[in-house]
């Protein structure tokens, strides 16, 4: 190996990684991250202690807190960028073209591989420095009213050691494994889905899953196999609050078992690199699908002339052209498209961690006392929705935007945008195909809930919930969410942007999610929505989910008929492009949409209609404002009465929806002083009848309020009985 050839490939991997946008856009998400948790908007888990009622509060610069807001940015940001830049450092000269010229030159396969690996783990090496002089700036430098009780002394240790014991590895770990998939596969889906692979995992199982009956040996072992390091770091010191002092002073105290699991990891990365060169090198540096082997002796040449008989032209023999219809184009399109897909590693990788991400959160889940819940078909579908969701999203986003690049990465575009087959008819195609990869997965699911609902021999499987929960409500979403990316697709016509516009918008559903903002139109997954009752099928939230998924499918015809229009089949026309935005071209472009827009703005209404009456809607909100304005200020501090005996009776009924309470409250002053008022709040009830000392009683009323009257004074010891 020549040091010399090796270095310049790790310069030039290092200088390119420097001046990708994504790398500067990393930092950019890191300092935000950093500055969000020094001004408190961001929060780590060391909440030992609070400073509001006059006590010590835990430092945001001890090692426990950097090792968690380390844990976090190397995980969610630093895992994904490194895993794509790295995955795609081979692809990415085969794409250009530039193997040949590069593999032309005396460079071997191992100073290029190893050159491409070290120029990327290089590249964000200096990142981690980055990352680590704005942590001491932000933490300790600035001026930060907000850090006056969270500030502690400087220690460069507590920024040092988490550094290099938790991010290094894990960017190595990234860097490796992804290295080694994209150019042991040359599949960008396969490096695209890595981290997203390992942020599941981790999310959904590694960092949440710690039953009390969980052996400890079992805990021991992952938390050694988190890739992360969060299980341990919580399960060894934050499970249990050691106190503020222990966290602000005390460092983090890294076991030999950690730091072997941290060498394990590294090493996965470094093999994961050394098995893709001996590949490469293997391949003769060729596309990965075609080997080379020994000529097969064939017949010696001759020099007998070869007498070639007359072929009967075209027109003799009768053959003409057309045009597909739409109905053959598509089923050409989705065969071939199927064909790809079932020869594709990924499909065979993905559906079975989905059905294991899916299903380790629904029959896993426990109750109250850490016992098992009962599993039905019902309850089953609906628990696993959200993941199945969450996951199959992705896989959707993945496969159909390589669906769509296939044709250019391939070398085929030209010839492909040439065929006369209509724009419809390939996306139709591309979509029908990626129809199949979502009901094997909710297929392959199911079968796995069916197994499961076997095994624990207490309900029968029933196919009815799965098809209502699976099909009538989630398939719509993934239609929607399949005709958004081709739309996205069309705007941006390549992949990379059409990856941060589609992985943008499912963040952007996932913040609203978190911060219980999501409401029914802008819930297109349905995540946290759905209530099963085996003694209805969503009977109370029925016309808002028929809305949700009508509106859902409207959304889905809208962007499969923007995909459609813009469908990149031609290079851009700058003058075309300019005389397009124009207003007369822009206004009749919009007037020819209102017909498709027309339907999701109906439904969008009648949805907000339906929120604006619901309890969570503003209706809602301001009868509770209009209570606690009009009726805590005058009730605030007042004596009340106990509460001695309480009994009701309840009545349902399902044909009407509703349900009928008779109550009796016998209440006790238990006060020094007689009580003139006694104000009951009831909530949202119509029809009130009130019944004291067993006659009727018409009390006051205002913003759900009742204030009762006795004929006298309620004495103390006195009691009243209201019905």
């Amino acid at each position: 190996m020549s040091l010399r050839r090796f270095l310049l490939v790790a310069r030039e991997e290092i200088s390119y990684n420097l001046k990708r946008p994504s790398f500067w856009i990393m930092l950019l998400l890191v300092g935000l991250l950093i500055w969000g948790f020094s001004t408190g908007g961001v929060r780590v888990a060391v909440t030992s202690g609070d400073s509001s009622v006059g006590g010590k509060k835990a430092f945001l610069t001890s090692e426990f807190a950097i090792a968690q807001i380390v844990t976090i940015m190397s995980f969610l940001l630093f895992s994904f960028f490194a895993a794509i830049a790295a995955g795609l450092a081979v692809i990415r000269d085969l794409e250009w073209k530039a193997g040949e010229i590069l593999h032309a030159t005396p460079l071997t396969p191992g100073e290029y591989v190893w050159g491409k690996f070290t120029g990327v783990v290089a590249a964000f090496a200096i990142a981690l420095v980055i990352t680590l002089g704005l942590l001491i700036f932000f933490f300790q430098l600035l001026p930060n009213s907000e850090m006056l009780d969270t500030r502690g002394p400087f220690s460069l240790g507590n920024y040092v050691f988490p550094l290099l014991m938790l991010s290094l590895p894990i960017v190595l770990f990234a860097c490796g494994t992804a290295f080694g998939i994209g150019t042991g596969t040359r599949r960008p889906i396969l490096v695209f889905m890595l981290p997203i692979i390992l942020l599941l995992v981790c999310g959904f199982f590694l960092w949440t899953w710690t039953p009390a009956w969980l052996d400890p040996r079992i805990d021991r072992l992952l938390m050694l196999i988190d890739p992360s390091g969060f299980r341990w770091l919580n399960q060894t010191w934050l499970k249990v609050d050691r106190g503020v002092d222990f966290y602000n002073r005390q460092p983090v105290v890294w076991d030999m078992g950690f730091v072997l699991s941290r060498i394990g990891i590294v090493l996965v990365g470094l093999v994961s690199t050394g098995l893709s060169a001996r590949r490469f090198r293997r391949t003769l540096r060729s596309s990965g699908k075609v080997t080379v082997g020994a000529a097969k002796p064939g017949p010696p040449p001759t020099d007998e002339l070869v007498v070639v008989a007359t072929v009967p032209t075209l027109a003799a023999l009768g053959m003409t052209a057309r045009a597909p219809t739409f109905w053959q184009g598509l089923k050409r399109v989705a065969g071939a498209e199927l064909k790809e897909l079932r020869s594709s590693p990924g499909l065979y990788l993905f559906v079975p961690i989905i059905v294991q991400q899916t299903l380790a959160g629904a029959l896993l889940a426990i109750g109250a006392f850490d016992t098992p819940l009962l599993l039905t078909p019902g309850t089953l579908a609906v628990r696993a929705m959200n993941s199945l969701s969450v996951m199959v999203t992705l896989l959707i986003v993945f496969y159909a935007v390589e669906s769509l690049e296939r044709e250019r990465s391939t070398g085929f575009g030209q010839i492909h945008d040439a065929l006369p087959v209509g724009a419809g008819s390939i996306l139709a195609g591309k979509a029908v195909a990626l129809g199949v990869v979502t009901l094997t997965a909710i297929g392959a699911v199911f079968l796995g809930s069916a197994i499961a609902l076997l095994i624990q021999g207490r309900v029968g499987v029933d196919l009815r919930p799965f098809f209502i929960v699976w099909g009538l409500l989630l398939l719509p979403g993934m239609a929607m969410w399949t005709c958004f990316v081709f739309a996205a697709y069309a705007i941006a016509k390549n992949r990379y942007t059409t990856y941060a516009i589609a992985l943008a918008a499912f963040g952007a559903t996932v913040y609203l999610a978190i911060t219980n903002k999501l409401n029914w139109i802008g819930d297109w997954p349905l995540w946290g929505t759905l209530r099963w009752s085996d003694m209805s099928v969503f009977e109370f939230d029925r016309t808002a989910l028929v809305l949700n998924r009508l509106f859902v499918l409207s959304l889905a015809v809208v962007f499969l008929r923007f995909a459609v229009r813009h469908f990149p089949r031609r290079a851009r026309d700058p003058i075309g492009l300019m005389n397009s935005l124009r207003p007369g071209p822009l206004f009749r472009s919009f007037v020819r949409s209102i017909p498709w827009l027309l339907v999701p703005v109906v439904l969008a209404g009648m949805l907000w209609h339906q929120i604006s009456i619901g309890p969570g809607g503003p209706r809602a909100k301001k009868i509770g404002k209009d209570y606690w304005k009009k009726n805590v200020a005058t009730w605030v501090g007042a004596p009340l009465p106990a509460l001695a005996d309480a009994q009701l009776d309840v009545t349902i009924e399902p044909a009407r929806r509703a349900w009928q309470v008779k109550g009796e409250y016998l209440l006790i002053n238990k006060q020094t002083v007689p009580l003139p008022q006694i104000p009951l709040t009831v909530g949202l009830w119509d029809e009130m009848t009130w019944t004291m000392n067993g006659a009727p009683a018409k009390p006051d009323t205002g913003s759900h309020l009742y204030v009762f009257t006795p004929s006298k004074p309620l004495a103390p010891g006195d009691s009243l009985r209201i019905s």
